[in-house]
């Protein structure tokens, strides 16, 4: 039997570079074309008339994602703490900011007596890294 414990709630949002903003952007950068987020976010494009936005250059990493978009290469589909250490570069795109797609992070765990203890532990400390990324100036 596996457990889920959550950590944080955000929302995938689109991400801009402060210094490369434009109006409407041409291609949103996403990590996979059949995960949940681009689902939504297509469903959401379709219903606000924004089909001439393309979705493309599938990238594993929304860490690179972030890099992509802070070079100038499009908006991005990023979840809200990919900011956190991106605060002067990125921003949320203004025409697609009513676009918030909700994500829940946390671990999965084998649920047993003798790993309660140590994943007790883990999750103190990986939630403790976690909110002071969230933190940073």
């Amino acid at each position: 039997m596996h457990d889920f414990d959550p950590i944080h709630e955000g929302y995938f949002r689109i991400y801009q570079a402060l210094d490369k903003y434009t109006e409407s952007p041409n291609k949103i950068l996403i990590t996979s074309k059949t995960g949940h987020e681009t689902v939504v976010l297509r469903s959401s494009l379709n219903e606000q008339k924004k089909e001439y936005i393309g979705l493309s250059n599938e990238v594993s990493s929304w860490e690179i994602l972030a890099r992509l978009t802070i070079r100038g290469l499009g908006a991005s589909l990023l979840p809200d703490y990919i900011e956190w250490n991106y605060k002067d570069s990125l921003r949320p795109c203004k025409p697609l900011q009513d676009i918030k797609i909700p994500y829940e992070l946390g671990l999965v765990y084998r649920s047993s007596p003798e790993n309660l203890g140590r994943f007790q532990a883990f999750k103190e400390v990986f939630k403790e890294s976690f909110e002071q990324s969230s933190l940073k100036d």
